[in-house]
């Protein structure tokens, strides 16, 4: 019998994938992560308060305008994760968390596309094209949760109806405990849940299919309860309906809104829904109304707003691969045209390709990648000092930071994270400070009619903010502001409370 060879031909394509997407995470993705966005410090600050005090906050603590204010602390629980990993590896170890979070929702989607029968070459490809897709959002925030709960879930549909087994769902009310205690997109979860239900209905398809048809009903009610086991309570469904309704709160929220075709992402969108369009045209089969479903919904859901990317790739690309089944287990089928779901056989693998793939590589490969970014290279995990006022918060001095200071939104959670003494004006939770403040915001900083009230009411006593708000050229002309600190990127200006002597003060 021959010796068995320990190092493996090939990686296996899981593994390959697996690998490639921390590659794409923590290489040219890991700069990005905060080099563009400054929430991830707010998330972390949180976790770190709760991790310090060993409680759950439900009033803010972190602002002047609205401190004392009850708020819904609905992502807890990933802010608690990404504040363990930023006291292990400081911001590297954050990343690494994200990344880790990301190749899991790689990793399940190409398990999806194959369990909807896609062969190797489709799953590889699809799951290929939502990586690109889910790189498009990937920040080191809880809405990765959202991503990697929601492909998850489909998994675990997918093989409950294909196999009525009930080990398959008895995992999906905890899920629900998790997801609605580390992000507000649990409810897209739920809207997957009920699909599947009503596909028990409508289809009417599948083992045990009369068992199925009222597991999933007991199953969905559960999850509803189980997403109340968080601090709020039945609350968070109010919050969030409140948040989501507010159109001028979405207005001023980048990602709330719709994808811009213009740009590179936008482009690479685009040519994903013309792919898509192509190859329902084309093929001689026809999805089941549950995949279409899916594939529309979550394609419109991105086409109103550009965060459901992530969705799309994950829950809703996956289902072209049933395009690509062979005919059902009993070698016949009622309609050819339409594939046999969920009884369609599986697509085989080829012997001599899996004989010759190894998860070994992939592991190797993954495992030394995550200690060179968290080791030798773990000074490429901060913030950037081209989008982050870095070099301001370094040259300014106590007392030039004291007292209630108004900053640009987009750098609050960095301020928070850099300076945590330092209570904001205002940060990216824009469903805590709420319309008001965030109309208030918008005033000052453009110089509106009343900026200097909205600056009075509030106490503030200094200003952080980019060097091209237009809020600068009005200080620059009130006699009681002066400017302390221009860079070419930041601009701070102090209240002059008279401590300065005038040249009326001046002793002989």
């Amino acid at each position: 019998m021959p010796a068995r060879r320990w190092l493996p031909g090939l990686p296996s394509p899981s593994g390959f994938l697996v690998f490639l997407a921390l590659l794409v995470a923590l290489g040219p993705g890991l700069p990005r992560m905060f080099g563009s966005d400054g929430d991830v410090g707010r998330h972390v600050r949180v976790g770190e308060g709760i991790l310090s005090e060993r409680e759950i906050p439900t009033a803010d603590l972190l602002s002047h305008t609205r401190y004392g204010k009850q708020w819904i602390p609905k992502e807890w629980l990933s802010q608690v994760a990404f504040a363990g990993a930023d006291r292990l590896h400081g911001l590297s170890g954050v990343a690494t968390l994200a990344a880790v979070l990301f190749s899991v929702s790689v990793l399940v989607t190409y398990v999806n596309t194959t369990l909807l029968g896609g062969s190797i070459g489709i799953a590889v490809g699809l799951t290929a094209t939502s990586m690109l897709l889910q790189a498009v959002h990937l920040l080191a925030r809880p809405h990765l949760v959202t991503t990697a709960l929601a492909s998850i879930l489909l998994l675990l549909l997918v093989q409950y109806r294909r196999t009525a087994r009930f080990e398959w769902v008895l995992f999906i009310p905890p899920l629900f405990v998790v997801w609605a205690n580390s992000h507000g997109g649990f409810p897209a979860g739920l809207a997957l849940l009920t699909l599947f239900c009503l596909d028990t209905w409508i289809g009417g398809r599948g083992p045990d299919i009369g068992r199925q048809r009222w597991t999933l009903i007991v199953v969905l009610g559960l999850a509803i309860v189980a997403t109340m086991v968080n601090p709020a309570g039945p609350a968070i469904y109010s919050h969030l309906a409140a948040h989501l309704g507010n159109d001028f709160l979405m207005g001023i929220t980048e990602e709330f809104q719709s994808p811009d075709f213009h740009a590179p992402w936008g482009r690479l969108l685009l040519a994903v829904i013309l792919g898509t369009a192509l190859i329902l045209g084309t093929s001689a089969r026809r999805l089941p109304w549950l995949g279409l479903a899916l594939l529309l919904g979550t394609l419109a859901a991105t086409l109103v707003s550009a965060r459901h990317i992530s969705l799309f790739a994950t829950v809703g690309l996956p289902w072209l691969a049933v395009l690509g089944t062979r005919a059902s287990s009993s070698g016949t089928e009622a309609n050819p045209e339409r594939p046999d779901w969920p009884l369609h056989r599986l697509a085989t693998r080829s012997p001599e390709i899996s004989a010759a793939t190894s998860h070994v590589l992939p592991l190797i490969a993954c495992s030394l990648l995550v200690f060179v970014v968290n080791g030798p290279f773990a000074a490429r995990g901060q913030f950037g000092s081209t989008t982050f006022p870095v070099q301001a918060l370094r040259e300014l001095s106590p007392p030039e930071t004291a007292g209630a200071v108004f900053n640009e939104m987009e750098w609050g959670g960095y301020l928070l994270y850099a300076e945590p003494d330092i209570p904001v004006f205002i940060d990216g939770h824009a469903d805590f400070f709420g319309e008001e403040l965030a109309r208030e915001y918008l005033t000052a900083r453009s110089g509106g009619p009343g900026w200097d009230e909205v600056l009075d009411r509030y106490q503030v006593q200094w200003t952080l903010t980019r060097s091209d708000a237009p809020l600068n050229q009005l200080l620059g002309l009130t006699e009681d502001w002066e400017l302390v600190l221009e860079d070419g990127l930041t601009a701070v200006y102090r209240r002059d409370d008279g401590s300065r002597t005038g040249s009326e003060g001046l002793t002989p």
